[in-house]
């Protein structure tokens, strides 16, 4: 396959399976592939319906802001502690 020719979906779900158990922010999906937000977004809810990922609002620090981000299913629901903090096993 060439550079740039993998379409929005497989770009996405690469992205999604890269990050592992910490998942990925929407915003870094956006800056990273150079997808339209709205367009991560529909992808995203057409995952999590197929059952591939899960996704959630969250925050990774205390201070942090909370943002949605996807996790792939096989890692598990995301736990998600005081104040929407993102709890890492």
């Amino acid at each position: 396959m060439l550079v740039g020719s993998a379409t929005d979906e497989e770009r996405m779900m690469s992205y999604i399976e890269a990050a592992g158990a910490s998942g990925i922010a929407v915003y870094e999906i956006v800056n990273k592939g150079k997808i339209a937000r709205d367009r991560v977004t529909q992808i995203g809810e057409m995952f999590e319906n197929m059952g591939a990922i899960h996704s959630a609002v969250v925050r990774m620090s205390d201070r942090g802001r909370t943002g949605t981000r996807y996790f792939l299913r096989k890692y598990g629901e995301p736990v998600i502690g005081d104040g929407g903090r993102l709890v890492l096993a």
